[in-house]
């Protein structure tokens, strides 16, 4: 039965940019594919609001950002890639590319 600040705390910590978000609204969708947006009440979102006042058990929520956008782009972390070493010249190549050095022999 967790009031708006506990909803919104569990929201931030499973995904952190919408701290920068300015706020956010939740929608939810109809049976049609539209969004509905879901009235902000005047004590913020609560888990006993969603279930009772609004009705949600399972379906999907959609979480909308306020006042600034966020990206869901992920950085790429810069990994080394699988190296082997050429048995006819003995040196290390990245796997990906031991195979076109192959044809070189």
């Amino acid at each position: 039965m967790g009031d708006h600040t506990y909803l919104t705390e569990h929201l931030y910590s499973t995904f952190p940019p919408l701290r920068d978000a300015g706020g956010y609204t939740l929608a939810k969708s109809d049976r049609g594919k539209h969004l509905l947006k879901i009235p902000i009440p005047p004590l913020g979102y609560s888990i006993q609001f969603l279930r009772h006042e609004v009705d949600i058990k399972r379906a999907p929520l959609y979480i909308i950002p306020l006042q600034r956008g966020l990206t869901l782009n992920t950085p790429i972390e810069e990994v080394c890639p699988v190296m082997e070493s050429c048995l006819n010249c003995e040196k290390d190549f990245p796997l990906f590319e031991l195979q076109g050095h192959l044809h070189l022999w």
